[in-house]
């Protein structure tokens, strides 16, 4: 799977990407010179920047969580109970990351009583049944289960770095393949979330559970299977729990969400708002990229006059418009030992000439003769 494909869908975990780029400048924090803090703001972006740029993305959303509670609060109330308030610093930066994300005109994805995790699920399964390659950009290993043959993780690591994940890459992480991810989480529970799993169980432990019994129904129609008394007493002990993990951990696709993959196509940015924002923000780097110029850089064409006609030519063009910028090309800066090798004229802001007249070696044979050009130039009035 390459990430040249016209039929790529890249799938931003946004929450997941904030966060790690607020921690990641936790130690030194950045703010504007009116004190918001702006080092997620400002990572986010470099993300965003450093995704479109090697990848191209030609499909791309980003997928937020809704701050109503889900199925998952209906099955188990403390779900996620155990988890921090988002800090105050973070939490006054949001609003300028939902800005970011209308500037740089990227579809965003949420809706109330979905996690982004099941909406990711859900896009993920449906784009590729029509014929996509998927990319998620988190590190969430919640995610990793729906890894596949057309399904890879972008993994935001220190610096920027986005490293890729295939079934290989989980396994050598987690210790198992992305279909049994599922079957780990369930067994040892996840603390971030307040998922119970089996007390005491931890990620060697459910490793090597699943290599007995190899998924977690077939653990629940029978916890012999694991050839340990004392493991077997446990699992017994805690089915309930198992069971009810199971659910919490299962990403829910079929879900009520519709959305057309033609809509996520990727749009150039609104160069406006985002220089107003950066602006705002005081990130006078990023407004010289070129990616948000708001002027169109000058064209222009540059002419080898390269016969004598062509000098008559702009020779008259010039006594014809009564101006010009000149510059020489010579062989030494010291005018007594200068030779003259070219000449440089332009006439107009989009239109310029140069007159070789004293090239030497392989491109000797472009000159244009240098008193017949001198003589042109003296006939037209255009100099002593």
């Amino acid at each position: 799977m390459n990430s040249t494909n016209n039929k790529d869908l890249y799938l931003i975990d946004g929450y997941a990407l904030a966060y790690r780029a607020y921690y990641a400048t936790l130690k030194t924090p950045l703010t504007n010179s009116k004190g918001q803090p702006t080092g997620a703001i400002l990572g986010f972006v470099n993300y965003l920047l450093r995704l479109t740029k090697e990848f191209k993305c030609p499909y791309i959303a980003v997928v937020m969580d809704s701050p109503a509670k889900t199925f998952r609060h209906e099955l188990f109330a403390e779900y996620k109970a155990n988890r921090t308030a988002m800090p105050d610093e973070m939490k006054s930066q949001m609003p300028f990351i939902f800005r970011i994300v209308e500037a740089f005109n990227l579809t965003m994805l949420q809706q109330c009583g979905m996690e982004a995790d099941d909406i990711i699920a859900h896009c993920t399964l449906s784009a590729v049944e029509q014929g996509f390659n998927v990319w998620l950009v988190t590190k969430d290993k919640d995610l990793m289960q729906l890894i596949g043959p057309n399904v890879r993780m972008l993994a935001p690591e220190t610096g920027g770095k986005l490293d890729v994940y295939g079934p290989d890459e989980v396994k050598k992480k987690m210790g198992v393949y992305p279909e049994q991810i599922r079957d780990l989480l369930a067994l040892m529970g996840d603390a971030s979330d307040n998922i119970p799993g089996i007390a005491g169980v931890g990620p060697k432990t459910a490793q090597k559970i699943i290599e007995k019994a190899g998924t977690v129904d077939a653990l629940i129609e029978n916890p012999s299977c694991v050839d340990n008394a004392k493991l077997e007493a446990k699992i017994r002990e805690n089915l309930d729990a198992l069971i009810l993990s199971k659910k919490l951990v299962t990403l829910k696709s079929d879900i009520g969400f519709n959305v057309e993959m033609e809509s996520l196509k990727a749009k150039s940015v609104n160069t406006e708002a985002c220089t107003g924002l950066f602006k705002e923000l005081d990130f006078h780097s990023l407004l010289k990229n070129p990616l948000f110029a708001t002027r169109k850089m000058l064209e222009y064409a540059v002419k080898v006059v390269s016969t004598i006609d062509e000098v008559h030519a702009l020779a008259k063009k010039i006594s014809d418009l009564g101006y010009l910028s000149i510059d020489t090309e010579t062989t030494s800066t010291v005018a007594r030992q200068a030779r003259l090798v070219g000449i440089s004229i332009a006439v107009d802001k989009n239109e310029a000439f140069y007159i070789p007249v004293g090239h030497e070696c392989g491109d000797a044979s472009q000159n244009v003769p240098l008193q017949e050009t001198l003589s042109a130039f003296r006939c037209s009035g255009i100099m002593a």
